[in-house]
């Protein structure tokens, strides 16, 4: 094909698209005028993210998670091997470790309370530091006095 025949099947099809109706349809479809986003991003499939791939997520996160040992102690007679634990025994020594991790989660909220709370100075010692301070102030004054004086 040479530019001689080119030409004027190029100049027919620029004529056929390019109209002022296709132009305009062209930018409504795009919602670029009359301005109108929507046109385009109802085009994108925004699906939330599933429920159960949130949930497998937290399972796989617990499952991560290695248990404290019980505060059993060891026994009088362990000579290596197998031991074996009362069901009672085993519950005091729950019972032990959940307690002690109220008190050291109760620990942590007074650490966060007195962080949080605004720390008050004592007005009676500010009005001491004043009255130092006065009786400097009245001490150096009584030194130039005497200065003056002699």
């Amino acid at each position: 094909m040479s530019k001689r025949d080119f030409y004027p099947m190029f100049i027919a099809a620029w004529e056929a698209s390019f109209k002022e109706e296709t132009i305009l349809k062209a930018f409504e479809a795009t919602g670029i005028s009359p301005l109108n986003p929507e046109m385009i991003l109802k085009r994108f499939h925004t699906s939330q993210p599933t429920q159960g791939l949130k949930e497998a997520l937290i399972h796989e996160r617990l499952r991560r998670k290695r248990g404290k040992p019980l505060p059993l102690g060891e026994p009088e007679e362990y000579h290596g091997g197998a031991v074996i634990w009362s069901p009672g025994r085993v519950n005091r020594a729950r019972d032990l470790l959940q307690q002690q991790e109220a008190e050291e989660e109760q620990q942590q909220l007074q650490k966060a309370e007195a962080a949080r709370l605004p720390t008050y100075e004592d007005p009676c010692a500010e009005n001491g530091f004043a009255m130092q301070m006065s009786a400097r102030i009245n001490m150096n004054a009584r030194k130039d006095n005497s200065r003056i004086c002699t």
